[in-house]
């Protein structure tokens, strides 16, 4: 899981907004990246 998210945790402290990250079976087979939920801010 660590190889997964590798990048998203170097990335997600600088991305601004970002609420939830999804992980589904593409991402783990490498087909797909993480998905990126954004909050509703204004």
């Amino acid at each position: 899981m660590e190889n997964i998210l590798l990048d998203t945790m170097f990335d997600l402290p600088g991305m601004d907004g970002v609420e939830e990250v999804v992980i589904n079976g593409e991402v783990v087979e490498g087909n797909a990246a993480p998905l990126h939920i954004y909050c509703g801010q204004t």
